[in-house]
C-alpha cells in the first residue's frame, strides 16, 4: 500500500511540474527548484523501473539537466523539461519506426500476442502521428519556456498538452473503431 501512495505521489509530481515551479519559483528559484524536481523524479523513475538498465542513462541526463540549470541560474532552462520529455517520446517514437516493429506495435504485441496482419500498417500510421504530435508539443514547449511569459508556459505544460494528449487518444480511438469496422467487420477490441 505505501509503495501504491508513494508511486502516485510521483506521477502527482511530474503531473503538477509547471504547477511547482510557477508557484515555487518565488521562493526557492531555479536551481534549488530544479534538484528538487529531479531528485523526485529518480525516485519515480527508480521506483518504477522493471529494468533498471535506462535509470543510470536517464539520471546522468536529469543530472546534466540540474548542472545546467544551476550554472546558467535560468529559469528558462528549468522550463525546458516539457521540451526535454516531448523530444525522448519524439525519438522514442520515430527511432522505433527506423528499427521496426513500431513501438506501437510493440505494445499491442505485449497486450495481445498476436497481431492481425491488416493492423500492422494502421499501426505504423499510428507511431507517425504520435511521432508528429510529440515534435509538435516540443516545439510549442520550446516557445512557452523559452519566449512567452511564465504564466503562458505554466497553462500550456500543466493543462493543455495533457488535455491535447488526451484528445489525439481520442481521435485514435474513434479512427481504430472505424478501421476495425472497415477491415474486420466488426469493433471488437483485438487487433
Amino acid at each position: 500500500m505505501s509503495s501504491f501512495i508513494s508511486r502516485s505521489f510521483l506521477v502527482l509530481v511530474v503531473l503538477i511540474y509547471p504547477a511547482i515551479v510557477y508557484f515555487g519559483m518565488d521562493y526557492l528559484g531555479p536551481a534549488p527548484l530544479a534538484m528538487i524536481l529531479v531528485l523526485l523524479l529518480a525516485v519515480r523513475l527508480y521506483a518504477n523501473s522493471g529494468s533498471r538498465a535506462l535509470f543510470w542513462p536517464i539520471s546522468g541526463v536529469l543530472a546534466l539537466f540540474v548542472l545546467l540549470v544551476w550554472f546558467t541560474g535560468d529559469q528558462r532552462v528549468l522550463r525546458a523539461y516539457p521540451v526535454i520529455i516531448s523530444l525522448a517520446l519524439f525519438t522514442v517514437f520515430a527511432g522505433s519506426l527506423l528499427s521496426p516493429p513500431p513501438i506501437i506495435e510493440r505494445l499491442v504485441r505485449l497486450r495481445e500476442k498476436t497481431v492481425r496482419p491488416p493492423a500492422i500498417p494502421y499501426l505504423r500510421w499510428v507511431t507517425i502521428g504520435w511521432s508528429c504530435f510529440f515534435l509538435i508539443n516540443a516545439a510549442i514547449a520550446a516557445w512557452t519556456a523559452w519566449i512567452a511569459p511564465l504564466e503562458y508556459w505554466a497553462i500550456y505544460n500543466g493543462l493543455i498538452s495533457y488535455l491535447l494528449v488526451a484528445l489525439v487518444f481520442a481521435v485514435e480511438y474513434i479512427i481504430r473503431r472505424i478501421y476495425k469496422r472497415r477491415v474486420y467487420g466488426d469493433s471488437s477490441g483485438t487487433h
